[in-house]
């Protein structure tokens, strides 16, 4: 089991990580050329492209992971079913441009949609592809495809930006990523339509539809506030504020992404040994929770040379609000990785029920934070509202999943959380020293990242929690 998921965690780690460093790049290109403005309308269709993508998985993806009884047979059919499906969506996604320019009441929209549609198309399409090369362990071949699809899509962005196409430049980008990733996915699959039979889907249906209208409910809670804000507060400060949530979700993606990508099909085998399980977290929450509390006292105190060295100063504007969210790193790192107990478990059904309260409780922050009439207000509020769906989702993950006290699972990070404190005091004093010593962002932010690695490393010695961690990678393979 182990040395499965060590490497799988590796070859996940090479797909994201030089995905995250070719979009950083391109992005901090980008952001040179397009304006905020033009990056706040992709933005605004951006949420709707992310349900659309989710509708066009409808948990199938996950579900042909998870379930042992799915055969060759089934798989095929539910490709057929997939591919319908995807066709559809992406006809109907023109009408969401149509929709968006009455709300903001606006005219470009509608062009902006209709080329997205095709892109929608392909993140249907590739949904059962992925999931057959998920569920085989082929985790080298499907990031390696990730790197080729970024490569390939970020000169298509850069080009088009450089030839003023504004933020189709953005569009083009996500279609050439989309489409090649289709191709190559497939090609490697080795997967073909076949007939409809409904007794293939009913094998997925219940887990599938819990996880859709989880994972549907997640993503509009934290993403119903982009569309108030363009709404509200127009296209520029949606560019603003979107920037800095972006900014905000790469260490959820490069770190506890890594090991969301390979959990389920790894564990899956262990989803009776809850005993197995629940030690395998509570070893994992220790080690996300240094990382997580370490980068978030990292960006709230930097947050200014982080903004103006990644994107330049004319996103100061971002400063504030990125620097109130890094307070939810933490919280966004750590939640990750719950969803999958559930699934492993077949507890989906709970899930659903979780996302659901969570749902009202962000959206209520939301539109609290947006009646308070500032961007750092509802940055706030935002935050706040993160915090406390944390807190209800270890509720739920202790009862219905690991059957113990949630407290037995917070009370694991009383440690993480003095690091936050301690690093937050030692970046404080660095930053009044290395501030007068290096006039570049780029080395003062290095240096400052050294210390804070360093430091947070002689605090996990310190506290004797390095053997804990090591040992996620140390058990034998049955």
């Amino acid at each position: 089991m182990s040395k499965t998921l060590t490497k799988g965690l590796i070859y996940s780690s090479i797909g994201r990580y030089g995905n995250f460093i070719i979009t950083l790049l391109v992005n901090i290109v980008l952001s040179r050329i397009l304006t905020p403005a033009e990056y706040g309308q992709v933005t605004a269709l951006q949420i709707f492209i992310t349900f659309f993508q989710l509708m066009s998985s409808a948990g199938i993806g996950i579900a042909i992971v998870q379930r042992r009884d799915i055969t060759k047979s089934d798989i095929e059919s539910i490709y057929s079913f997939s591919i319908i499906m995807s066709i559809v969506l992406a006809a109907t996604f023109p009408l969401v441009g149509i929709l968006v320019d009455l709300f903001y009441k606006d005219t470009v929209y509608f062009g902006i949609s209709s080329a997205f549609s095709v892109a929608v198309l392909f993140y249907g399409l590739v949904v059962v592809p992925n999931a057959v090369l998920t569920k085989k362990l082929k985790f080298f071949a499907i990031n390696i495809i990730q790197i080729v699809t970024i490569i390939f899509g970020a000169i298509i962005g850069i080009i088009s930006a450089y030839s003023n196409l504004g933020a189709y430049s953005l569009v083009l980008m996500t279609i050439a990523i989309t489409s090649l990733d289709f191709v190559l996915k497939s090609y490697l699959a080795h997967l073909r339509p076949g007939p409809l039979h409904l007794k293939s889907l009913k094998k997925i249906f219940d887990f599938a539809v819990n996880i859709l209208v989880s994972d549907s409910l997640k993503y509009f809670s934290q993403n119903i506030d982009n569309i108030l804000v363009g709404k509200v507060y127009g296209p520029t400060a949606l560019g603003n504020y979107g920037k800095a949530y972006q900014l905000l979700r790469y260490p959820n993606y490069l770190i506890s992404g890594v090991f969301v990508s390979v959990l389920g099909p790894v564990l899956a085998s262990k989803k009776d040994d809850i005993n197995y399980l629940k030690d395998f977290y509570y070893k994992l929450l220790l080690a996300l929770s240094y990382v997580a509390f370490g980068i978030s006292a990292f960006f709230f105190v930097n947050a200014q040379p982080i903004i103006e060295f990644l994107f330049g100063t004319q996103w100061s504007e971002a400063v504030t609000p990125f620097k109130i969210l890094s307070l939810s790193v933490w919280v966004q790192i750590l939640f990750s990785i719950i969803g999958p107990m559930f699934e492993i478990r077949d507890t989906t059904k709970h899930w659903r029920i979780l996302t659901q309260i969570n749902t009202i409780i962000m959206i209520l922050f939301i539109v609290i934070g947006i009646m308070m009439g500032s961007l750092s207000k509802l940055s706030f509020a935002v935050t706040t509202g993160f915090i406390i769906t944390y807190v209800i989702s270890n509720y739920f993950l202790a009862k219905y999943v690991f059957n113990i006290s949630s407290f037995v699972i917070l009370k694991k990070l009383v440690k993480p959380l003095l690091l936050f404190i301690s690093c937050f005091i030692v970046l404080e004093f660095s930053k009044n020293v290395t501030q007068s010593l290096f006039i570049h962002d780029f080395f003062y932010l290095l240096v400052n990242g050294i210390i804070m690695v360093g430091f947070s490393c002689c605090f996990v010695v310190l506290f004797g929690d390095v053997k804990n961690i090591i040992s996620i990678f140390k058990e034998s393979d049955e």
